[in-house]
């Protein structure tokens, strides 16, 4: 029996072989390099799955490639009404007077995160990269790719790409035990061509809707008014911004990125019951301190001793006054 086990299994070696090679797996660059061209060309929609612990929420997403009106359109299928439109150069979001800041927080920035192949560069020294295999998101065939972080300031990631048209069909945030710490899956993925986004139900309601800054809006030429010295490896500033608010005081907002994980510090005057200290506000940590009459708050995805390297290594970086 043994001679026969052993002649089985030469025989098929050469059919093992030959499936390995039709199922060839692609690398990361390959995969994020197919998720560009989706980007660019395909329109699609489906039903959306936002987990975090006990908690669900779930949106329908629709992503138009059309040059003139393209965009991505988002609307809440659950619990408060919730919209969100975004063209290239602006966001667009509708959310209940009383709105929850994770959800909506996350609406606004986006579902499921941006990637291109430019990343990898930018993240080789803080995170491995690695296609872990594949297997099935939504009813498809999805590649698993994974960005391990290489040390404890930041989390780990895991993407989920389809496999025929290369679309991101979900994202998992990891924490340093490799435990999900929310999740983020189309439960249906259907692409559709010449897709029309909507109009929204309630996009035309002006006291509701809230405008977003997003990467276009963002400042990158010189100095802001505050830095952090030094940063956390791997994060640069990636933009900054100085708004006027409706007292007339100022408030400045900096955003560093780890190319993958994104940091917004806040800068202002103390309020009433100012912010300090750590908040739990499920993935996107906050953290607080007082400095002066100012009160400094950092928030992303990112470990909380992250988030008060931050806060406590801001300082003034030239006359301007908040």
């Amino acid at each position: 029996m043994n001679w026969m086990l052993t002649l089985l299994l030469l025989l098929g070696q050469p059919v093992l072989a030959q499936q390995q090679n039709l199922e060839a797996r692609p690398s990361v660059k390959q995969l994020l390099g197919k998720l560009e061209e989706a980007r660019l060309r395909l329109s699609y929609q489906g039903p959306v799955v936002f987990q975090h612990k006990n908690r669900l929420e779930t949106f329908l997403l629709q992503r138009s490639a059309d040059p003139v009106e393209g965009g991505e359109y988002v609307i809440s299928t659950n619990g408060p009404l919730r919209e969100m439109l975004r063209r290239d150069q602006w966001v667009r979001c509708v959310l209940p007077e009383e709105g929850d800041s994770l959800v909506d927080a996350r609406l606004i920035s986006g579902l499921l995160p941006q990637l291109d192949t430019t990343v990898l560069a930018r993240t080789h020294a803080t995170y491995q990269w690695q296609v872990v295999g594949k297997n099935r998101v939504a009813n498809r065939p999805a590649w698993q790719v994974r960005a391990m972080a290489r040390d404890a300031l930041r989390f780990s990631h895991e993407y989920w790409l389809d496999a025929q048209w290369g679309s991101l069909l979900g994202h998992v945030l990891l924490n340093q035990q490799h435990e999900p710490l929310e999740q983020t899956l189309f439960v249906d993925f259907k692409v559709v061509e010449n897709l029309k986004l909507p109009p929204g139900h309630l996009l035309g309601k002006q006291h509701l809707s809230v405008q977003a800054a997003n990467e276009a809006t963002l400042k990158r030429e010189g100095r802001p008014g505050w830095q952090v010295q030094p940063l956390p490896a791997g994060f640069a500033l990636a933009g900054y911004q100085k708004l006027k608010l409706p007292d007339g005081a100022h408030q400045w907002q900096l955003r560093f990125s780890d190319g993958l994980a994104e940091v917004t510090v806040y800068v202002e005057p103390r309020a009433e019951q100012p912010l300090q200290g750590s908040f739990d506000m499920g993935p996107v940590n906050a953290f607080g301190r007082l400095m002066d009459h100012l009160q400094v708050v950092a928030m992303g995805p990112v470990p909380l001793t992250t988030l008060r390297h931050f806060t406590t290594h801001l300082a003034k970086a030239s006359a301007d006054r908040p």
